[in-house]
């Protein structure tokens, strides 16, 4: 632990000093921490090998002894014992530093250097001899001095020496009480009884009761009104005016000579109005706020309160000059403190609907304050604009302190204040980092923060992920050039041009807010794209899923699908066995350089027997197959688990057309030799007719669906995705390839009945080989004079059938059937068609009408839906096909 510890010291040390960071809780320094600490425990240095050290020194010593350097060799003998002794884990180490960094030491080492290395002599000890105690002791400075009361200050005389020491004593800054001589002209001179007797009457007013109402002779006068508005504005205690909740009122007992009451009641009234409106702005300034921008808001607000109180001061100065008479004007004193709070009062109804508001969102004073801003500036109130515009931006500057935080670093500092980034709980995945691990904070399906972020909010969300990303790479966002300016600069907003006024304040906003989010927005996801381009292997990627699921090299597939089709026919259970199918596409793809062979996972569905025989002679069966491609961490977060399935589903109908190809192409090369010897009859030529329309349509929608859908729309994605600017674009590239690969192959929703058809039509295929497999079957019976009602081509079936009819047949039965079996070659009709096919029902020229009757409304209907599709989305594909599929539409005869 002791070892640990010193490690990390001199690593905290070793990042002060190189990286020149003092602050050891800084962000930056806390990942050089971390990056240092990880490459030490990567580094290949290990500890130096002592027993080499040792032989290495022991070599030394010989060599000195041999060149008769003698001393030389007692010397570094007596330091290595000394050494040894003290037992210094890190003896090794230093001594093999000295080893490499000596020059031919037994030649240019001399004896007489060694004397350099001891140690110089400790001084001469001290002693009283030397301070010359005689003069002391004569002196008597050891006596005991009494200090009780018999003890004078001629004893203390004795004891002291003859230098003085001053002592230094703090001067206070304020005046002692009994020093202080205060003015005379202070003071009033109280022999002057009419001086006394006019200020007693003119304060006799305050003291009225509450019925009594003053005479026309003692009304108040405009100075005594003006000092009462004074006081009430500045919140102090006065006769005039009274508070009744949130109100001012003025009290109705009081009346000037010169104005009637409804006059005066008006203007007193106006006064109180603005005394609410600043006594809320001096509660709510008072009041305690956690929020770091709302504090802000309130040091805004006692400012101008502050001003406001300083310019009453003066108002109230001017009112008690002694130098002449003063001319009091309420009028004028109104019109003066209406146009100084005239702002103060807007603030105040701002304050009034942030604490009266219904909805708790801690930005709502920031919107209030952007719809104040802008309201000032088209009312052209240019003053008033300027300071509330003042005012709105040192509060965002501070609500903006962890958005910048977040789009230079990609943290959360919730100590900084809190905004509409928010992380996501309980997501650890790499794989979905840019999807889950952070989200916009979003109430009622609205963006949860300030209006003015709105069109930026998306763009900081982006930047903030997108530095998160690169730290997970290993690129530290603290080493990027980006840029430090605050969000929004005054000079964007106050500028000297006369074209600054004419552009209105959110637009200015938005300019500024641009310019910096696109600055560092390009530069990070500039930086990302090459990242996932070059080290993590976005472009082989998506070469890899072209291979594996959009079948860019047919031939690799050709063994997979032959191995699994076959143990189809011959009714395996081990045919979807998932670690025999993930070898044999680890090897039909290990060969190639674009794919990790590592990472290709073959899933597959358990079926239980009876679903087996039910689907085996379906191409649905095919749906229970599955592969997976582990694609790597970040470009997992651009091609998401809902693209993959995209890619499984057309993988898998692509692999059912070659199913149904499959079938037909091998129960041509199982027909018997006979059978290719003698005449064709009509029904040869319908099946043969019938055959070759099923490859035709097998072949056309193979072609469509992989050279005119697929390639195209790859390479169409690779240009998509090469100008894509940052991530969320590339997702989004993404997601309308996906969805328009899975509209051409008719696999979504609205095109599932042109999809079923098609199944459908595939199933006919399998079908018709089944027939054909029958037929054979029949001729080879009507060759061997046996009539059967049905033939069970399946050789489990036949073994069933045996075991069960065992102990009812006779010698000469089982004889019969060993002979039959000899006679039927399962080879050459090929194994695993488990159906009962019935001779009896329907003859063979009228099975091949049923499929031909099938085949031709299947096609039409595949046909008609296309065209009808492709009239409603305007897409050429669906209409092309259309068109490959009618050109032999009147052919089948």
């Amino acid at each position: 632990m002791a070892t640990a510890i010193q490690i990390s010291a001199l690593t905290d040390e070793l990042i002060s000093i190189v990286a020149n960071i003092s602050d050891s809780s800084s962000p930056r320094f806390k990942d050089l921490k971390s990056l240092t600490r990880r490459l030490l425990k990567q580094s290949p240095a290990c500890r130096t090998d002592k027993f080499e050290v040792a032989r290495r020194l022991d070599g030394l010593q010989e060599k000195f002894q041999i060149l008769g350097n003698d001393p030389l060799a007692d010397a570094l003998h007596q330091r290595l014992v000394e050494l040894d002794a003290r037992n210094r884990y890190w003896s090794p180490e230093v001594l093999f530093l000295l080893l490499e960094l000596s020059d031919e030491p037994a030649t240019k080492s001399k004896p007489g250097a060694i004397e350099q290395l001891k140690p110089p002599d400790p001084p001469p000890v001290l002693t009283w001899s030397d301070l010359g105690t005689s003069d002391l002791d004569q002196e008597n400075i050891w006596d005991f001095i009494d200090y009780t009361n018999g003890s004078s200050d001629d004893n203390l005389s004795t004891a002291s020496s003859d230098v003085s020491i001053p002592r230094i004593i703090p001067q206070s800054s304020r005046v002692p009480l009994d020093e202080f001589i205060p003015p005379g002209d202070i003071f009033l001179n109280v022999e002057d009884k009419a001086l006394v007797s006019s200020i007693q009457k003119s304060l006799a007013w305050r003291n009225a009761s509450n019925g009594t109402s003053f005479e026309e002779n003692s009304a108040l006068t405009e100075l005594q009104v003006t000092r009462e508005v004074i006081f009430m504005l500045q919140g102090l205690p006065n006769s005039l005016f009274r508070d009744v909740q949130d109100a001012i009122e003025v009290d109705p007992r009081f009346s000037m000579n010169h104005a009637s009451k409804k006059a005066l009641g008006s203007i007193l009234g106006a006064f109180g109005h603005i005394g609410v409106c600043v006594r809320r702005l001096r509660a709510f300034s008072a009041g305690p706020l956690l929020i770091p921008f709302m504090q802000m808001f309130q040091r805004e607000l006692e400012k101008l309160v502050s001003e406001f109180n300083e310019f009453l001061s003066n108002k109230q100065i001017q009112c008690s000059a002694r130098t002449g008479s003063p001319l009091i004007s309420l009028l004028e004193l109104f019109d003066v403190v209406h146009k100084e709070t005239k702002l103060l009062v807007d603030l105040a109804d701002l304050v009034a609907k942030y604490e009266t508001s219904t909805e708790q969102r801690e930005f709502l004073c920031l919107d209030l304050l952007y719809d104040l801003t802008c309201a000032k500036q088209a009312a052209a109130e240019d003053g008033d604009f300027k300071t509330i515009a003042k005012i709105f931006l040192r509060c965002f500057e501070i609500y903006a302190k962890p958005i910048q935080l977040w789009m230079r670093t990609g943290m959360l500092d919730e100590s900084l204040g809190s905004f509409f980034v928010k992380r996501s709980a309980g997501s650890t995945d790499l794989k979905h980092l840019w999807q889950d691990w952070y989200v916009l904070e979003k109430a009622l399906s609205e963006f949860y923060g300030p209006k003015l972020l709105r069109p930026a909010a998306e763009k900081i969300f982006t930047a903030g992920k997108s530095m998160v990303f690169l730290r997970n790479l290993g690129v530290l966002p603290e080493t990027l050039d980006l840029t430090e300016e605050p969000i929004i600069a005054d000079v964007d907003i106050f500028s000297e041009k006369d074209i600054s006024q004419l552009v209105p304040f959110s637009g200015l906003l938005q300019t500024s807010l641009g310019r910096l989010m696109n600055a560092n927005h390009a530069i990070a996801s500039s930086i990302l794209r090459t990242e996932l381009d070059e080290k993590c292997g976005l472009w082989l990627s998506l070469q890899a899923l072209d291979y594996i699921y959009l079948a860019k090299d047919t031939t690799l597939l050709m063994a997979v699908d032959q191995r699994i089709f076959d143990l189809i026919d011959k009714g395996r259970q081990s045919w979807n066995d998932r670690f025999l199918l993930t070898e044999n596409f680890q090897q039909a793809f290990g060969n190639l350089s674009c794919i990790n062979a590592d990472r290709i996972i073959a899933r597959a569905a358990k079926i239980s027997p009876r679903d087996f025989e039910r689907l085996c002679r379906s191409v649905k069966i095919l749906k229970a197959l599955s592969v997976d491609y582990v694609l790597p961490w970040p470009i997992a977060n651009i091609i998401s688990k809902q693209a993959m399935l995209t890619y499984q589903r057309v993988s898998t109908f692509l692999m059912q057309i070659r199913r149904a190809k499959y079938v037909l192409e091998k129960q041509c090369s199982n027909k018997p030799k006979h059978l290719r010897l003698e005449g064709y009859t009509k029904e040869d030529i319908l099946a043969f007719s019938i055959r070759h329309h099923l490859l035709w349509f097998l072949n056309i929608v193979y072609y469509h669906f992989t050279e005119l859908v697929a390639f195209p729309s790859g390479n169409e994605l690779r240009k998509e995705m090469t100008h894509a600017k940052d991530v969320d674009q590339m997702i989004s590239v993404f997601q309308s390839f996906t969805s328009s690969l899975e509209e051409q192959c008719l696999l979504s929703q609205p095109l599932a009945p042109i999809y079923q058809a098609i199944i459908s039509l595939f199933d006919l295929c399998l079908r018709f080989s089944d027939v054909q497999v029958a037929r054979y079957a029949e001729y080879q019976h009507d060759q061997a004079n046996q009539s059967t009602t049905y033939l069970h081509l399946s050789r489990p079936y036949r073994r069933r059938h045996r075991l069960a009819s065992k102990d009812e047949d006779t010698s000469s039965d089982e004889d019969e059937d060993d002979s039959e079996e000899h006679i039927i070659n399962d080879t050459m009709f090929g194994d695993g068609n488990s159906t009962c096919i019935s001779f009896a029902e329907l003859s063979y020229r009228e099975r091949l009408l049923d499929v031909k009757e099938k085949f031709d409304q299947l096609c039409g209907f595949i046909k008609a839906g296309l065209r009808g599709v492709g009239r409603v989305n305007g897409r050429n594909s669906w209409e092309m096909l259309a068109d490959r599929l009618e050109w032999k539409s009147d052919t089948l005869v």
